[in-house]
C-alpha cells in the first residue's frame, strides 16, 4: 500500500519545493516540513484538501498546545481533540451515506469489518485521529531535523551526492538523530529487571527513546551524525512489538523522496539563522527553519 503512494508522495514533494523562491530565505518549516505530511495523510485518509489546514491546526493546538504559538484559544487541548474527532465522525457519516467508488482510508473503514464486527463509533474516529496526528507531527520533525544535520555536517551531504545508495542508510540515521517522539510510557504488568533497575506491577514506566537513540552502548560515537551507520538499530518508531509505528513505513517514503529530490535540484540547502524548537518535553519538534537553496549539479 505504502509502495503504491511512492507517485502520490512525490508530487507533493515536486509541488512543495517548486513554490519555493530559488536564492531567497524561506522557512522550511513552514513551506515543506509542515504541510507534506499532512497532505499525505490527509490523502490517505480521504481528507478533502480544502480541510488538511484544519486538521493541521487542530493537530498542532492538540500535541503542541504547550508552545505559545500552537496554543488554542482558550487553552483548551482537549477542545482541539474533540474538535477533530467531530469532524472525523462527520465524515464517516457522510461517507457512509454517499460510499462512491473511493479507496481512502475512511471509505475502507466505514464498509470493513472483522468476524462480522465492524469499528464502533469511537474507535473509527481514534483511529483516524492518531493516524493524523501521528503521521504529521513526527515526520515534519524529522524532516525539518534531517535538513539541519546535512547542513551542519556537510561532509555527510557531499557523501550522499556522491552515492545517493547511501540515502535509504541516510533516512535511518534522520531518524535516530531526530527522535521525533521524546518519550512514551507504560504501566508495567509483570515484575522484571531492566538496566539493574527493578520493575514491579504497576509501577510507571517512562520509555525515553531521545535516550536509547544516543545509548554509547548501542551506537559508537552516538553524538556523530553519521549516514553510514551500519547497524542502526533506533527505536524512533518505538521498540517493535505491538505498538510499533503503524506509519513507519509512509514516514521512511516521505523522507526517501524528499532526499531524492533534494539532491537532484540542489547543490546545497542552507540554513540561515537558528531553528526555532518548539516548546515541549514530548516531541522534539522545530517550528520554524530558515533556509536558502542553492541550484546546480
Amino acid at each position: 500500500m505504502v509502495t503504491r503512494l511512492e507517485p502520490r508522495v512525490r508530487h507533493q514533494v515536486d509541488s512543495l519545493l517548486a513554490a519555493t523562491p530559488p536564492g531567497e530565505v524561506f522557512d522550511l518549516a513552514e513551506a515543506v516540513s509542515v504541510p507534506l505530511p499532512m497532505r499525505v495523510i490527509g490523502d490517505l485518509i480521504g481528507v478533502p484538501p480544502e480541510d488538511h489546514d484544519r486538521i493541521l491546526r487542530w493537530s498542532n493546538e492538540s500535541l503542541a498546545g504547550t508552545d505559545a504559538e500552537y496554543r488554542p484559544p482558550g487553552g483548551s487541548i482537549l477542545g482541539a481533540v474533540a474538535a477533530m474527532l467531530t469532524y472525523f465522525g462527520e465524515l464517516g457519516d457522510s461517507r457512509s451515506q454517499n460510499p462512491g467508488d473511493r479507496e481512502d482510508l475512511v471509505s475502507v473503514l466505514t464498509g470493513a469489518s472483522v468476524d462480522g464486527h465492524r469499528l464502533s463509533d469511537l474507535r473509527f474516529r481514534m483511529f483516524l485521529f492518531l493516524l493524523a496526528v501521528a503521521g504529521s507531527e513526527t515526520t515534519r520533525t524529522a524532516i525539518s531535523h534531517g535538513v539541519l544535520a546535512l547542513h551542519e555536517n556537510p561532509e555527510q551531504w557531499q557523501s550522499l551526492r556522491r552515492d545517493p545508495s547511501l540515502i535509504p542508510a541516510a533516512v535511518e540515521e534522520i531518524l535516530r538523530w531526530a527522535s521525533p517522539v521524546l518519550y512514551f510510557r507504560r504501566n508495567a504488568l509483570t515484575a522484571m529487571d531492566a538496566g539493574g533497575q527493578r520493575i514491579e506491577p504497576g509501577d510507571i514506566v517512562s520509555l525515553w527513546y531521545v535516550s536509547a537513540n544516543r545509548d554509547p552502548g548501542r551506537f559508537p560515537s552516538p553524538d556523530r551524525f553519521d549516514i553510514s551507520r551500519d547497524p542502526n538499530p533506533h527505536v524512533a518508531f518505538g521498540g517493535g512489538g505491538p505498538h510499533f509505528c503503524l506509519g513507519a513505513s509512509l514516514a521512511r517514503l516521505e523522507l526517501r523522496v524528499l532526499l531524492e529530490e533534494l539532491l537532484a535540484r540542489y547543490h546545497h540547502v542552507e540554513v540561515t539563522g537558528p531553528a526555532q524548537r518548539l516548546r515541549s518535553n514530548f516531541l522534539h519538534g522545530i517550528k520554524h527553519l530558515p533556509v536558502r537553496t542553492h541550484p546546480g549539479a
